[in-house]
């Protein structure tokens, strides 16, 4: 109390002056037209100014939602995708497109770790077991391929990219369909290796490299890469063709995961037909 006191009487002339001082310049401000004007006009470019910036701070706090709003309604628009549809047979008879079954389906995610200087390179995901994630299932961007889901906890997953050395997917050059298998040999994160393509196939450099067929993993012509050149294996007689991927794993954020949906009856499937042998 004694401090405002204090401060009351040390600067009561200022307090006065600017308290006169408002009285006349708002009696200008009504007494004259023009003042007035100018006064409101002045007002309401600070209102617009200021409700801008709030709009942008707004918008601003709001991204997050905005992207994960716009990242769901990716995965939803890309598990229509015909690509991704299993056609039905019916009776030895093809069904017709509108029945086609739906058997990828995509769920966004954000990268929050990568590394990319090892022999062996993983990337972990905010998503978990709680959202539906589980061993297997694939790691794509908009622009291709990025890995594999390995582990996964109830809200975080962790995944093999391409750059590690088990990570083996096999892959066919678009225009010839001719496949082989994509592998990484170490290095450079801008460097895949396709294998085993036959001797004879002739290619070019800028030919797009994509996912050979349909698997449990990922859908078959998804992008892979860019061929930037190649060498023929003397010994073993097949190419081994160079190329660039498409995803930048120094800037990839965010993906989506791709579920197989008859993943479990594929794999039984599968491993009941190894043990018959």
């Amino acid at each position: 109390m004694e401090s405002l006191s204090e401060f009351l009487k040390r600067y009561s002339r200022l307090l006065l002056y600017i308290f006169l001082f408002s009285i006349s310049l708002w009696l200008l401000i009504l007494q004259n037209r023009f003042q007035r004007v100018v006064v409101f006009n002045w007002l309401r470019s600070a209102e617009w100014a200021l409700m801008e910036r709030v709009a942008t701070l707004q918008s601003y706090f709001y991204l997050k939602q905005h992207n994960q709003a716009l990242a769901e309604e990716n995965a939803r628009l890309r598990s229509r995708l015909l690509a991704d549809r299993y056609r039905l047979y019916q009776g030895g008879q093809l069904r017709r497109d509108t029945v086609l079954r739906q058997v990828y389906y995509y769920y966004p995610a954000e990268v929050i770790h990568i590394t990319t200087d090892k022999q062996n390179n993983y990337m972990t995901l905010n998503v978990g077991s709680v959202q539906g994630v589980r061993p297997d299932m694939g790691v794509v961007t908009g622009d291709g391929i990025a890995g594999i889901v390995k582990m996964v906890s109830p809200r975080y997953s962790v995944a093999l990219t391409l750059l590690h050395s088990k990570a083996r997917i096999p892959a066919r050059i678009r225009r010839s369909a001719h496949f082989g298998t994509l592998e990484w040999t170490g290095g450079s994160p801008y460097r895949l290796v396709l294998n085993y393509v036959p001797s004879h196939v002739t290619y070019s450099a800028g030919d797009t490299v994509e996912v050979a067929h349909l698997s449990t993993v990922f859908p078959a012509g998804y992008p892979v890469g860019v061929i930037t050149g190649g060498s023929q294996n003397a010994e073993e007689g097949y190419l081994s063709l160079e190329l660039r991927p498409f995803v930048d794993f120094h800037s990839i954020r965010h993906v989506y995961l791709i579920d197989f949906a008859d993943r479990d009856e594929v794999n039984l499937l599968e491993k009941q037909a190894v043990g018959d042998e």
